[in-house]
């Protein structure tokens, strides 16, 4: 049974207001109707007495038993004793005959009232698990829009909005709790939102660990949110287990009440993960960020055509042997002209890659790509070593290893010319994953180099745990270090730290002659930058290369 038709059963059977006056002129006028049928057509001698029983069950149906019953009763006056056996021959009935006939009149009137009762209260229950949450009874997404029908868009002169609630990292509380005690946890934060909101507007359950609350004034928002703050706090108790739960907050604001409340509810999602992605506790849907949206999905879409067409291009940065002035490694830049977005920057679309199955169709692209140039260019007699950037998420599918080896296999290339690049901040999520990658990679005989480094929050510690060969010093610190001296400070000492630990050091975005002076006193191994020479693309970069030579 689909949600209309249920209505439609609703309505019928429990009329309202003038629905319901016009059931009751229906049912007088059946039972004029039969009275007079069964005169008309001789008395009840003949089987139209039947048609009393209409009457009496639609009574049944819509007023319950007592509807029934008192129906029952009418229709026992209009068809007994005054009600002849025989108009025509005027002859009166038998009264155990008027009597034994009022006596199913009413069993029919009472059964079909009972029989309504229960059909009503399984339509009841029917209607209410379709709006509301089974878990924590409030209302579920259907449930809200019914209400937002019913009691928002009617009112005149409400400011209402939206704000979603949503507890962050589900999958690592569930690792911590069995489902009843997930329910548990669900049920203490719908309870103290109950009690918070109160009459301020309806709370409701979207997801498990998403809720929502639409209130009737924007003005009273700040204040709900505060004081959600307040009584939720951090930590649950669930079977004397402490929980840490954060719970973040995306605000939509109702600015045309003829919008749908889907519209909303989309847009208080946003807002949301906004949140939980800025690390913002509270955020607010903007405009922009539904065409930031819309942008991401189009790029994600787009991503795996331009992985099988030509859209994406290789571009070579070569790093500089400060010392000799000689070109020995090269970095791997990928650049994406996208036909209708232009270009796109990989810091943009490897983040998008890496939240789907496209990270790895991607890698495998991008092995294969830079390894055939890099094959060329050993085969010219240029001896390069090649830098890929990687991203954590590429080592999530085990069989990148056998890949890489067999790619370097195909073309020849020994291990050691092929350096992988990882950022630092990957390295404050799971240290001792990390570390197990990285001895994996360096088992092959490829290098590693640590990207951006100092600008992840991770401790020095992992520079003793990780098998790692390069250091990059973020591009930040380079173009600041002459006008700053805690960016020069910075330089020397992750200058000082690589050599101490026998670990090369890159200063990235070089960008003048006297950057260059200051990296060379400071005894830094390579130089990556403008300054230097710039991203080239690889038919560029062949001849560059040879006239240097």
């Amino acid at each position: 049974m689909n949600q209309n038709t249920g209505k439609m059963i609703q309505s019928f059977l429990n009329p309202k207001g003038i629905k319901k006056l016009i059931a009751l002129t229906l049912i007088f006028g059946l039972l004029m109707g039969s009275n007079l049928l069964v005169y008309t057509m001789g008395g009840t001698k003949l089987a139209y007495v039947h048609g009393f029983y209409i009457p009496i069950i639609i009574s049944g149906i819509i007023f319950s038993v007592p509807g029934g019953l008192i129906t029952a009763f009418f229709a026992s006056l209009l068809s007994g004793p005054i009600m002849p056996f025989d108009v025509a021959l005027e002859i009166a009935q038998p009264s155990q005959s008027w009597m034994l006939r009022s006596l199913f009149f009413f069993l029919v009137g009472g059964l079909s009232g009972i029989g309504a009762k229960i059909v009503k209260a399984y339509l009841q229950d029917l209607e209410n698990r379709l709006i509301t949450d089974s878990v924590t009874q409030l209302l579920n997404s259907r449930g809200l829009i019914e209400e937002w029908h019913h009691n928002f868009i009617p009112k005149q002169g409400i400011n209402p909005s939206l704000v979603i609630l949503r507890i962050h990292e589900l999958s690592s509380i569930e690792a911590i709790l069995n489902p009843d005690e997930m329910d548990q946890l669900f049920n203490d934060v719908a309870r103290v939102l109950k009690n918070v909101a109160k009459d301020l507007g309806v709370i409701a359950t979207l997801e498990a660990g998403t809720f929502a609350l639409l209130l009737h004034e924007s003005k009273k928002v700040k204040e709900i949110i505060a004081k959600c703050r307040h009584e939720l706090g951090n930590v649950f108790t669930i079977n004397d287990i402490p929980v840490f739960v954060n719970i973040f907050y995306g605000i939509a604001k109702i600015h045309n009440m003829k919008e749908s409340i889907i519209a909303f509810l989309h847009r208080g999602r946003i807002a949301a993960d906004k949140a939980i992605r800025n690390n913002f506790e509270i955020a607010s849907f903007e405009v922009e960020d539904e065409t930031q949206l819309l942008r991401n999905a189009k790029i994600i879409h787009d991503l795996s055509t331009a992985i099988s067409s030509t859209e994406l291009e290789l571009f070579y940065q070569p790093q500089i042997k400060l010392e000799t002035g000689r070109v020995e490694k090269l970095e791997a830049l990928v650049r994406w002209q996208h036909p209708e977005l232009g270009m796109i920057s990989p810091s943009e679309f490897i983040p998008l890659a890496e939240g789907t199955l496209l990270i790895n169709p991607f890698t495998k692209w991008l092995l294969e790509q830079t390894l055939c140039q890099l094959a060329f260019w050993l085969e010219k007699g240029l001896d390069l070593r090649l830098s890929i950037n990687f991203s954590m998420k590429n080592f999530h599918d085990s069989t990148i290893f056998d890949l890489i080896h067999k790619t370097l296999q195909k073309y020849k290339i020994p291990a050691q010319k092929l350096e992988i690049e990882v950022t630092e901040t990957a390295f404050s999520a799971n240290l001792q994953q990390v570390a197990d990658v990285l001895h994996t990679v360096r088992e092959m005989g490829v290098l590693v180099a640590i990207d951006d480094f100092g600008t992840g929050q991770a401790s020095l510690h992992y520079l003793l745990k990780l098998p790692i060969d390069v250091i990059k010093i973020d591009q930040v610190f380079t173009r600041n270090m002459l006008k700053n001296s805690g960016a020069e400070a910075i330089v020397r000492s992750a200058i000082l730290l690589g050599h101490e630990l026998n670990l090369e050091v890159v200063a990235e975005g070089v960008q003048s002659e006297v950057e260059l002076r200051k990296l060379k006193d400071l005894k830094c191994d390579y130089g990556q930058g403008f300054y230097l020479a710039e991203p080239m693309s690889a038919n560029l970069v062949s001849p560059w290369l040879l006239k240097r030579e």
